[in-house]
């Protein structure tokens, strides 16, 4: 499962970022996050660990 968006990646199957990002970057985002820890969790959730 690729996670994380970075650089010209355009087809993931997830991405994060963060609330302080521009908004042409959040609208891409699958899950927007106020901080690292929110992302991390949110991303153990999904994996059921």
């Amino acid at each position: 499962m690729r996670c994380f968006l970075f650089g010209n990646v355009e087809v993931v199957d997830i991405s994060y970022c963060m609330s302080h990002a521009p908004k042409a970057v959040k609208e891409v985002a699958i899950y927007v996050s106020d901080n690292f820890a929110d992302a991390v969790t949110h991303l153990e959730n999904l994996l059921d660990l």
